[in-house]
């Protein structure tokens, strides 16, 4: 005996059942939205979400790759971190804010200082850097100086190191 009824079943419809071969009295009938349709609107949202993240993460991975190898190694010093205390990620009783710092470099050439900014990292509340005095690697494409990168993972790693 089937004792599931929907709104939009109507007499004299045809409906998939479902029998259990070990137990025939336990009959199933495919509900086509809950199982079907919801899950493959997960998928949708979940791939238009985390695709386009992923396509950036493998496009950040690749410049710094090429910086590293191929761009002009240049030592700053730190001389702001911007903190936005609005953007939180926890890990356990750890707590990261979303960061960027900008790095004062003094060019070879004309004996000036040039201002880099790097990406937007997830860093401690305390960075352990010392304004002015923290020195980071600055990697700077030969042919186009306004392709850079900014290599935060050194300082990123001695922060992670002291807790």
């Amino acid at each position: 005996k089937y004792n599931i009824y929907t709104s939009d079943m109507r007499e004299g419809d045809t409906i998939m059942i479902y029998v259990n071969p070990e137990n025939p009295s336990k009959i199933y009938s495919a509900n086509t939205f809950l199982y079907i349709i919801l899950p493959g609107i997960f998928a949708v949202v979940f791939a238009a979400i985390g695709f386009p993240l992923f396509i950036y993460a493998f496009k950040i991975n690749k410049i710094k790759k090429s910086m590293i190898q191929n761009g002009r190694k240049k030592i700053g010093v730190i001389t702001e971190v911007k903190t936005n205390y609005n953007y939180t990620m926890s890990k356990g009783r750890h707590r990261s804010y979303r960061s960027h710092i900008i790095v004062s470099v003094i060019d070879d050439y004309t004996q000036q200082e040039v201002k880099y900014k790097s990406r937007g990292f997830w860093s401690p509340s305390d960075l352990g850097v010392q304004l002015g005095v923290t020195e980071i690697d600055v990697w700077v494409d030969r042919d186009n100086k306004n392709v850079y990168y900014v290599d935060t993972d050194k300082i990123l790693n001695k922060s992670i190191q002291k807790k």
